[in-house]
C-alpha cells in the first residue's frame, strides 16, 4: 500500500512539474506565425500567391509543389531592415520567409476541388556586428507586418472565390 501511495505521489509530482514547465514558456512569442486562411479553389491559391507574395510584397519562390495531394509554396528568405522595436532589442537586420500549404478538403472524385490553406511565416534577426541569423520572438511590429500579408492574401482568396 505504501509503495502504491509513493508511486502515485511521484507520478503526480512529475505531472505537476511538467505542467508548470509548459506554462512558463507560454507567454513568450515565437519566431513563427501560423494561421488558417480557409478553403479555396486550387488555381486561385497559386495564382494569388504570385500576386500577393511576389508582386505586392517582393518575396521570391524557392520551392513550389502543386499536386492533387497537396500544394506547398515556400519563399526564399527576404532580407529586411529591422523595425524600430527590433532595433531597440539590438537587432539591425531581419529576414522573413513564407510557407503556404494546402490540402484537399475532400479526396472523393467529382467533389469540388477546394483546398484548406495554411499560412506560415518564419522570422530571423541579426545584430549589426554578427553574421549569424538567429531565431528570436517576433516583435510586435514584425508580427503586425506578417499579419498584414496573411490578411491581405486571405481577402484576395475570399474575393476571388466569390467572383467564380
Amino acid at each position: 500500500m505504501q509503495r502504491l501511495l509513493f508511486s502515485c505521489t511521484v507520478v503526480l509530482t512529475l505531472a505537476l512539474l511538467a505542467g508548470c514547465a509548459g506554462s512558463a514558456s507560454s507567454g513568450r512569442t515565437s519566431n513563427t506565425y501560423r494561421t488558417t486562411l480557409g478553403s479555396f479553389d486550387q488555381g486561385n491559391i497559386i495564382a494569388l500567391a504570385d500576386d500577393v507574395l511576389l508582386t505586392r510584397y517582393g518575396f521570391r519562390f524557392e520551392r513550389t509543389v502543386n499536386t492533387s495531394e497537396d500544394i506547398y509554396l515556400e519563399t526564399d528568405w527576404k532580407d529586411q531592415t529591422a523595425f524600430d522595436d527590433e532595433k531597440a532589442e539590438g537587432f539591425a537586420f531581419a529576414r522573413t520567409r513564407v510557407i503556404v500549404t494546402a490540402r484537399p478538403r475532400n479526396r472523393t472524385p467529382g467533389i469540388a476541388n477546394t483546398y484548406a490553406v495554411t499560412f506560415r511565416a518564419e522570422n530571423q534577426v541579426r545584430a549589426v556586428d554578427s553574421i549569424v541569423w538567429e531565431d528570436a520572438p517576433m516583435s510586435p511590429e514584425r508580427l503586425a507586418f506578417i499579419k498584414e500579408i496573411s490578411d491581405y492574401y486571405k481577402r484576395e482568396l475570399q474575393t476571388s472565390d466569390r467572383s467564380l
